[in-house]
């Protein structure tokens, strides 16, 4: 007898076990980042953030604004969120459900900076929100929150420390005698989310931990419910352990992942856009579950582009909707960012990022950390105090190793040797989000 309609049976489950990897990636990230956040001992309901800006040995990521993080439990019951005043002030409080969606945004573009009362209650609750509460209906029982305040320069550190003292949380239950305010600490470093875990390595247990992960809070997106059905006939789900329970398939469950790690980490989330790369889907294509991998491989909290854009220099040979490299940065040439070259970004008269909160463009070096130079300058944009602008009200921003002759106004110290290059626009105006304006390319002047 043949043994083509087994091998046929073993391809159909293979396949299935390595879209099942996929699709649960982004909640076994998330279940990382929980478990990592209570191992650190930081308590669920409550805000903690950076008390300081960063530095390239200290936070070194954004100097733009100033990070919190919190997980809530709304399992027992709602939350109750109070903000205070923050003047116009931007800032943000990004909620993500465990399946790594954004599903709702508190903050200067959503809900404005006045002072104001939310009640996030999980999928389970039947009540309503008492007179001067807004409800947020949370996808899951628990919720992860990323908040990002604005600060100019060290000293408005103080003011956005003090508006995060007006950020309150506790259960509805103790409302509003437990209202605790946000820790602020000086290294947000132990509950910050790190970066990817290396899932691969669990090797067909993977899939014994995402069924416990799936039982601990089930998903309520119809796709997902729908995925779920469909895993169920290889064993996965939730409250399933398929490698402990069907021994024989381990060594299918565990080719699974291996291919399925190798297809998340080929992929790529951005686009090239005239010597740029963007992605504008982190909201609204956030429902496909190889993007979704893709994005989160990296790390945690992509907001979509209606909050912010962020950008990297790509190549002036690929064309719009060419797939770049995720979080990589290129010349105009296609050669990697190197201190060994001198850069200029011109905008014309007229023609600066059309935002409605604030720019910059950061220097990292090739792992991603901010770099320390003479001047002490990590980014420059909209803020920046001095920027000289020519005679026809253009704007050169230069990006070298050395010290323009020009000047100190306009650089953007690079290091020595390979480098990323970040820009971020918050709030960006419909003409940006259409691609009707674009950052002009990134051009190289000479060597250093």
């Amino acid at each position: 007898m043949s043994d083509q309609p087994k091998r046929v049976v073993e391809a159909d489950a293979l396949n299935l076990a390595v879209e099942a990897y996929v699709w649960g990636f982004p909640r076994m990230l998330y279940e990382k980042y929980l478990r990592d956040f209570r191992a650190a001992g930081a308590a669920f309901n409550r805000f903690f953030a950076m008390d300081r800006m960063a530095t390239p040995n200290h936070g070194g990521v954004n100097v733009d604004t100033l990070y919190g993080v919190a997980w809530f439990d709304l399992e027992a019951e709602p939350l109750v969120i109070e903000v205070g005043d923050a003047h116009d002030r931007y800032y943000s409080v990004q909620l993500v459900d465990v399946y790594a969606n954004n599903f709702a945004y508190i903050g200067r573009r959503t809900t404005g900076t006045h002072a104001q009362r939310f009640l996030l209650a999980g999928p389970d609750w039947l009540g309503q929100a008492s007179a001067g509460m807004s409800l947020v209906r949370a996808p899951s029982r628990r919720v992860f929150a990323f908040l990002r305040t604005l600060i100019d320069n060290p000293a408005d550190v103080a003011v956005a420390n003090a508006f995060h003292g007006t950020l309150a949380l506790t259960p509805l239950s103790k409302y509003p005698q437990g209202l605790l305010a946000t820790a602020l600490l000086e290294d947000l470093g132990p509950y910050f989310p790190h970066r990817h875990s290396h899932l691969d390595r669990l090797g067909a247990e993977y899939f014994d931990r995402l069924g416990d992960a799936l039982a601990s809070d089930p998903p309520t997106d119809p796709a997902d419910v729908e995925a779920m059905q469909r895993f169920a006939a290889i064993g996965i789900g939730p409250g399933r352990h398929p490698a402990v329970e069907n021994l024989q398939d381990a060594a299918l469950l565990a080719e699974a992942v291996r291919l399925a790690n190798d297809k998340i980490f080929a992929a790529s989330a951005n686009k090239a856009l005239r010597g740029w790369s963007v992605n504008m889907n982190f909201d609204a294509g956030g429902r496909d579950p190889m993007f979704k991998a893709t994005v989160n491989r990296y790390g945690i909290g992509m907001v979509g582009a209606e909050e912010a854009i962020y950008l990297m220099p790509a190549s002036l040979t690929l064309r719009p909707g060419d797939p770049v490299p995720t979080w990589t940065s290129m010349g105009p040439d296609g050669q990697p960012l190197d201190g060994s070259h001198r850069y200029r970004l011109r905008f014309a008269a007229g023609q600066l990022p059309k935002v409605d909160a604030f720019w910059s463009l950061t220097m990292y070096d090739d792992d991603l950390m901010l770099v320390e130079n003479p001047i002490h300058r990590f980014a420059i944009g909209d803020r920046t105090p001095g920027l000289a602008y020519g005679d026809d009200g253009s704007l050169e921003i230069l990006l070298q190793r050395d010290q323009p002759a020009e000047g100190t106004a306009n650089w953007l110290p690079a290091p020595q040797g390979r480098f990323e290059l970040m820009f971020r626009g918050y709030q960006p105006q419909p003409a940006f989000l259409r691609a009707e304006y674009q950052l002009p390319p990134l051009e190289i002047v000479g060597e250093a």
